[in-house]
């Protein structure tokens, strides 16, 4: 979920398994190659963040999200419930891709830091160099 190729590779692979008819009514190939074809939008690996490409998985599955919700997603002949369970499905996604990023932003965690030097040291330090200093 939080790698661009791979969250790609998974939205391409849960399109045919979406579009195979076993729980709902079989997409027609002109329905999936729709689906497919807005996902060219959104990923090209020679456009990584230029015009609308994505270029963290999070806006990947934003985009996905957002598609589903678009007009262009109304016009696909598939079940209305499943269009219903795909915006679940990619909504949890972009959620869990958003989680994920923020679950690896540590500076929130991080303690302040310390100074890791005792205070007594300045004091012999300074001893050391005065006694230096004298000889």
């Amino acid at each position: 979920m939080e790698n661009l190729e791979a969250a790609d590779a998974k939205y391409r692979e849960r399109i045919f398994g979406w579009s195979d008819g076993k729980t709902f009514t079989r997409w027609s190939d002109a329905d999936r190659q729709v689906a497919l074809s807005a996902a060219n939008n959104w990923y090209d690996p020679s456009r990584v963040g230029k015009g609308n490409n994505a270029s963290t998985a999070e806006e990947y599955w934003q985009s996905v999200a957002n598609w589903w919700r678009s007009p262009d997603a109304q016009y696909l002949q598939i079940d209305t419930l499943q269009k219903a369970k795909i915006l679940d499905s990619v909504d949890s996604s972009s959620n869990a891709a958003t989680g994920y990023v923020q679950g690896r932003d540590i500076t929130e965690y991080l303690p302040e830091p310390e100074n890791l030097i005792p205070w007594w040291v300045y004091g012999i330090a300074g001893l050391v160099i005065w006694n230096t200093i004298r000889k």
